[in-house]
């Protein structure tokens, strides 16, 4: 019996992450218009600096910048046990680095998850004014990050950085148990 039930749990998370795959290629292809801003989600540091996955993001957050897309970026991430200064820090250092003036980079730096950031960068774009935001993560995380701004009433588009390929398993996995759990507490 329980091995059952763990061929259809396999099955299932199979077309789960059939279905999250299809709905990423739809929203990485997107034109994407202006909005009043970019909000970067974090992402792991190594010590004080971006690890891989986080400097993509911020990348793909200064593409949409030098596009045009906003004029405004909110870089989002607290500080974990691991990690030396808040993540929002070193996004903001590294968007200043790259001539995207301080005044223009608003941090969100006391959220510990992706609820948190997504829901503090909320109350930054009431406090700016802003009414709508292009939100900016890892591709294999847009789904979910859909799902939480349309239960937080969030105005957003949404753009994916590449995950490495011998990584991208690992993480869809990871994010269907997350997506799965946030399904039950939001």
């Amino acid at each position: 019996m329980s091995l059952v039930i763990a061929l259809c749990l396999f099955f299932l998370d199979g077309i789960f992450v059939a279905v999250l795959y299809a709905r990423q290629d739809r929203m990485l292809a997107a034109d994407l218009g202006r909005a009043d801003c970019i909000m970067v989600l974090g992402c792991a540091l190594r010590g004080d600096v971006p690890s891989p996955m986080l400097e993509r993001r911020l990348g793909r957050g200064l593409e949409l910048y030098r596009a045009g897309i906003s004029t405004d970026i909110i870089v989002c991430g607290g500080q974990g046990d691991d990690e030396n200064r808040t993540e929002a820090a070193a996004m903001a250092e590294y968007y200043i680095n790259h001539g995207v003036p301080a005044e223009d980079v608003h941090r969100e730096d006391a959220s510990a998850n992706t609820w948190e950031n997504m829901e503090n960068a909320k109350a930054i774009m009431a406090e700016k004014g802003f009414s709508n935001a292009v939100i900016v993560s890892s591709e294999f995380h847009l789904p979910r990050i859909q799902s939480f701004a349309r239960q937080m009433e969030l105005t957003a588009q949404y753009a994916g950085s590449k995950t490495q390929p011998h990584l991208r398993l690992y993480y869809t996995a990871r994010e269907c148990a997350s997506f799965a759990k946030n399904l039950v507490w939001h």
